[in-house]
């Protein structure tokens, strides 16, 4: 059984009736599912130390970060605010299982979702930022607030594109996202699920027949400071930094439960 817990007091009466009826309807859901048994991981020898928490913060910066974002839009021209929200957690964890497992971490996120309107003439258009970071001296709000102003403005005049054949520049998140496919070729989940067919060793894209670059794709959760980086995954295997895929060839599986960040290398 794996189970997360937490530096709060013991379940009372009520609670551990509710976790148990939890725990029925895991089992029964588990039940209908015939992949395979698998095992879970014992104590590791040694999990990495990851710089994942700002221990600077407190309360105190969500009036701060009102601030910064109410005179960054003041900056930008005809653009106005229509909502913002600020959220910091910060996260600690302990992960223990039936095999003597026990492991800890500590983490901080912090959150923003805000939505900048612009309009032209008669024509008006909203673009929503959702941006997250672990610390306050990455939290780049001005960055961000010019960003989604010219985004905004860029709104109120774009239509669709002449059909035609022609080069595409991709930036930022879109193209964080355009490699999501590949990392789905190395996920050790899907491969799990049956819902993949690479094969370590074996090419990843088109049987071979790739043309173009090829890709190289490393794994690593060990990144300062990233989203995705943390000490351990889900079921308590520690983070490492790994070879997914090698000049399209696929060199090793994803942990299932891992949310790494990726690197991606073309050549």
């Amino acid at each position: 059984m794996k189970c997360w817990a937490s530096r709060r007091s013991r379940l009372g009466v009520e609670e551990e009736k509710a976790l148990k009826e939890k725990i029925d309807e895991a089992l029964f859901g588990a039940s209908l599912v015939s992949n395979q048994l698998f095992d879970l991981p014992e104590q590791p020898s040694a999990v990495p130390t990851v710089d994942i928490a700002d221990a600077s913060l407190n309360a105190a910066v969500l009036p701060e970060f009102e601030r910064r974002l109410l005179a960054a839009i003041a900056r930008e021209k005809g653009i106005r605010l229509s909502a913002a929200e600020f959220f910091v957690d910060r996260i600690e964890s302990r992960l223990m299982n039936s095999r003597a497992l026990d492991l800890t971490q500590t983490e901080t996120v912090l959150h923003t979702e805000f939505i900048l309107l612009a309009r032209a003439g008669a024509r008006e258009n909203e673009y929503i930022n959702r941006y997250s970071r672990r610390y306050k001296a990455d939290f780049d709000l001005e960055g961000e607030v010019a960003q989604s102003a010219r985004f905004a403005r860029e709104a109120t005049t774009a239509g669709l594109p002449k059909t035609g054949d022609f080069p595409v520049l991709i930036s930022d998140e879109p193209l964080d996202h355009i490699f999501n496919p590949l990392v789905a070729r190395a996920s050790g989940r899907l491969k799990y699920n049956k819902m993949i067919s690479s094969e370590i060793g074996k090419p990843v894209v088109d049987g071979g027949k790739a043309k173009g670059d090829s890709v190289t794709l490393w794994s690593n959760n060990l990144l300062k400071g990233a989203l995705g980086s943390s000490r351990f995954d889900g079921y308590g295997t520690p983070a490492e930094r790994v070879c997914l895929i090698r000049d399209n060839q696929l060199q090793s599986l994803q942990p299932p439960t891992n949310a790494t960040p990726t690197i991606c290398i073309f050549r």
